[in-house]
């Protein structure tokens, strides 16, 4: 049977009398879609304030001689996803890969040299990717909290850098290690200031994610399960015994126990108005608790003249004060709703003294068993701003009795009158009121839910609970939302041919750094029409506040209220993977790859100079014999794009001769570089020469880039024994238009100078 998001009163109905949390004081459940969402937004502001992990270089072996070597990758801002069809005890981490090198060498006779080698930049969508454990979150409050992700014990890192799924695992195991020493994902400060019954986060929260298997359609949820200052020890486990808490709209459930509710902050309030020793709360884990008034008592007079006499408490001559015991008042949950419940009985004697002068007076007097009966109803309500959670009381006060016998008053009968009877029970019912008002009619303190709602964005109020209620737990339901300014969507990628609509929801000037492409009035972004590389544009929207004079609006006003988007901009040109390649002749199939952004067409493949072949999925398979080594330019076409990358083929692979550095950092235009060879570690003066004729190298190993780089792209520099050509050693330099520029991110200025381009205002 399919179910689906229920209304927020069905979901009340379900826990009515349960208590479904598990031990834990609080548990949070947010729609996933939600939350990733929500930390795209955050991964914007990371790329804003440049916040990156360090760069990787290093060198990871993966079979036999052969080793996977980085330079300089520049990784973004880990971006945390919920996937409830996972390990509903873990999340999904992933690291996008914004720029560096990947190379694979192969070491022979002490000499290293570069097999294949890649230019790697965000428009190859390279990622790092691995599964977190959610287990135990450190989160110490007091009026100022960091809170944090822990990367311990990650598994399954896997590294998409256009390597074999083999070497993913290794290079994945490779990074997940280095993420190990990172430590934490830091999530921010949490700022505010609790209430008396503020729900204030104590020890370690717990987080699992979980999905409605009997819904296809269900996206799932995130959990979090939260100690707080009333039971710092936590709960049994981290599931709920109900599929689906959040209702349809909406996107967050907050549950506080019933065992917080009734056993700690509805207690704590009675006990202060009785004392400990006379209130008690009663409840298991699997139901709704309540709180009980075990004993004490009230007494009151009651006397009153009517038309009938004067009527009093107590026999004729002895009057006596109504004596009420307070046992069995009950503070609980009915019907959705916070009560408090009490039915007393008891008997109750009366006397009435009346006469007409100058008669004496006549005193009757006679017992009546009298039932007082207590109903109020605490409706809560939230506030959405501070999710804080208030209760408004109904009280009902009811005291009756049966129509007395016609022996119990013998001589007048008061009480068989109607008005006498009313007189009597509303005077009682006040007396009561007045005597235990601090009890029958307490008010239950407001409830602060501020800190136990934003533990994942502390800080940016992205929690907006709407509707309360009390079945058993205590629950509220609500919205996730980014701040009042924000631009959507957050995160997106285009081509330099393509155009984007940005929205903001609010009149805003938009702008973007200085060579980042144009926006106009309207939020629409067009990227620069060419880019040497992908590249990371923030974009910016500032709030406008409109200016009101009389009944006029004019202009509206720039404030410093900003909210940022990221564009990653990808050239609209087919990328080729590897850049470059080192074959030997009769080598196996060397595969290659070619990614048009936007484009799912198949590329077609071919080679110049028709040196080996390629099949249609881009293998290309070398000569089986070849006379000298040769340069092949191959290529992918997608419609009119056009991609290449070179291979250079050996007759045989060339060896002993190490070339120093093997794998220079990049050139730009003009740039020079200078290398040795040595053989069997002594320095030897080899002949120097290019594939392809790119550039310049001179005798003594020089290499001066060409003057013009339009693309990136690769040459091999090629070292020959002189009095053995057949000993030789290889290079691989590469060139790129911009020189080593690591991380292409275009960002606003941080000082608010005009740097920026400013295109209208929406």
């Amino acid at each position: 049977m399919t179910t689906r998001p229920a209304s927020p009163d069905e979901i009340v109905r379900r826990l009515q009398g349960k208590g479904v949390t598990q031990g834990w004081d609080v548990v949070y459940a947010l729609s996933a879609h939600k939350i990733n969402e929500l930390f795209q937004r955050r991964f914007v502001l990371d790329l804003l304030n440049g916040d990156h992990l360090p760069p990787v270089t290093g060198t990871v072996p993966v079979i036999g001689d052969y080793a996977v070597e980085f330079g300089d990758v520049v990784l973004g801002h880990p971006l945390i996803t919920f996937d409830p069809e996972r390990d509903p005890q873990a999340a999904r981490l992933t690291i996008p890969v914004i720029s560096g090198i990947a190379r694979t060498t192969v070491t022979s006779a002490g000499a290293t040299t570069v097999v294949d080698a890649q230019w790697i930049t965000a428009a190859h969508g390279y990622t790092i990717t691995g599964t977190v454990p959610l287990g135990k979150v450190k989160g110490e409050v007091e009026h100022q909290t960091h809170i944090g992700l822990r990367f311990e014990d990650g598994k399954d890192f896997f590294a998409g850098l256009g390597t074999t799924d083999a070497a993913g695992t290794l290079l994945g195991t490779y990074f997940g290690g280095l993420l190990a020493g990172y430590r934490r994902y830091s999530l921010g400060t949490l700022d505010y200031t609790p209430n008396p019954t503020g729900l204030t986060p104590a020890g370690e929260f717990e987080m699992a994610t979980q999905r409605d298997l009997t819904d296809p359609g269900d996206a799932g949820r995130l959990l979090l399960f939260i100690p707080t200052t009333y039971n710092q020890k936590g709960g049994t486990q981290t599931t709920l015994p109900m599929a689906n808490l959040v209702p349809a709209g909406m996107d967050a459930t907050l549950l506080v126990s019933s065992k917080v509710m009734f056993g700690g902050i509805v207690r704590d309030l009675v006990a202060g108005v009785l004392g400990e020793d006379l209130v008690a709360a009663r409840g298991d884990a699997s139901d709704a608790w309540s709180t009980s008034i075990i004993g004490g008592s009230v007494s009151m007079p009651v006397a009153y003249t009517s038309e009938y006499g004067a009527v009093q408490a107590g026999w004729c001559g002895k009057p006596e004060e109504v004596y009420l015991t307070l046992k069995d008042i009950t503070l609980g949950s009915t019907s959705g709703w916070l009560t408090a419940k009490w039915s007393h009985q008891w008997t109750q004697p009366w006397s009435v003294e009346a006469g007409v002068p100058p008669l004496p007076p006549i005193c009757d007097q006679g017992q009546v068993t009298m039932t007082i009966s207590l109903n109020t109803v605490y409706r809560p309500a939230v506030d959405p701003v501070t999710a804080t959670i208030s209760f408004t009381a109904d009280t009902g006060i009811d005291v009756t009795f049966p129509q007395p016998e016609a022996s119990a008053f013998p001589k007048i009968d008061i009480f068989k009158e109607e008005e006498a009877r009313e007189v009597t029970c509303r005077l009682i019912a006040e007396e009561v009121t007045a005597r235990l008002g601090g009890l029958l009619d307490f008010t239950v303190q407001d409830i602060g839910a501020f800190a136990v709602t934003n533990l994942l964005f502390p800080g940016q109020q992205t929690s907006r609970l709407q509707v309360a209620r009390v079945p058993g737990d205590l629950v509220a339901f609500g919205t996730l939302q980014a701040p009042d300014l924000a631009v959507a969507p957050p995160l997106s990628s285009l081509t330099t041919a393509e155009t984007l609509r940005l929205t903001a929801g609010r009149p805003v000037t938009w702008s973007v750094p200085r060579g980042g492409g144009h926006i106009d009035a309207d939020g629409l972004y067009t990227p620069p029409t060419s880019v040497s590389r992908s590249t990371v544009v923030v974009i910016t929207a500032t709030a406008q506040d409109p200016i009101v004079v009389g009944d006029a609006v004019r202009e509206p006003r720039r404030t410093d209220q900003r909210a940022y988007a990221a564009v990653v901009i990808t050239p609209a040109q087919i990328q080729v993977t590897p850049i470059i390649s080192v074959v030997e002749a009769r080598d196996q199939a060397k595969r290659f790859t070619a990614r048009l952004p936007g484009s799912t067409e198949k590329a077609t493949w071919s080679i110049s100079p028709a040196v080996g072949s390629v099949n249609d999925a881009g293998d290309y398979t070398p000569p089986a014999r070849i006379g000298e080594p040769t340069a092949v330019t191959i290529t992918a076409r997608v419609g009119e794009r056009t991609g290449s990358a070179r291979i250079v083929v050996f007759p045989a692979s060339p060896a002993a001769v190490q070339v120093t550095p093997y794998a220079p950092a990049p050139l730009g235009p003009g740039a020079r570089q200078a290398f040795t060879a040595a053989l069997g570690g002594d320095p030897v003066r080899a002949g120097w020469s290019l594939l392809p004729d790119v550039g310049a190298i001179d005798r003594d190993g020089v290499y001066t880039a060409p003057e013009r780089v339009t693309a990136p792209q690769a040459v091999l520099v090629v070292a020959r024994h002189p009095d053995t050509p057949v000993l030789g050693g290889t290079a691989v330099v590469l060139l790129t238009p911009d020189g080593d520029d690591a991380a292409a991110v275009m960002r606003p200025r941080s000082d608010g100078l005009p740097t920026e381009r400013t295109d209208g205002i929406s």
